[in-house]
């Protein structure tokens, strides 16, 4: 990935149009500190993929388009572990 691809997914994921045109290297974010895959999701909530896909259409939790790969982020799925009362252990 060159880092010009790099930095549009970073303005797409973060919606910002604020960034500098070169990053620092203290900007790149690992995604995975971030983000997880549905199947994660799924695995952390301890629901099926499609239950993940349904709340992600329906707005119950926020997913960002990558290539084939749906990102959410980690705090959509704490929230959605709080509220059902599911323990996550990362």
């Amino acid at each position: 990935m060159t880092t010009e691809n790099s930095i549009a997914q970073y303005r797409t994921i973060h919606n910002s149009t604020q960034l500098p045109a070169y990053p620092s290297i203290h900007m790149q974010t690992n995604l995975c500190d971030v983000y997880v895959t549905i199947g994660q999701a799924a695995g952390l909530l301890r629901v099926n993929r499609a239950t993940i896909g349904r709340w992600v259409r329906r707005g119950k939790l926020r997913g960002q388009k990558m290539g084939l790969v749906t990102l959410i982020p980690k705090e959509d799925i704490l929230k959605v572990a709080k509220e059902r009362g599911t323990n996550i252990i990362w």
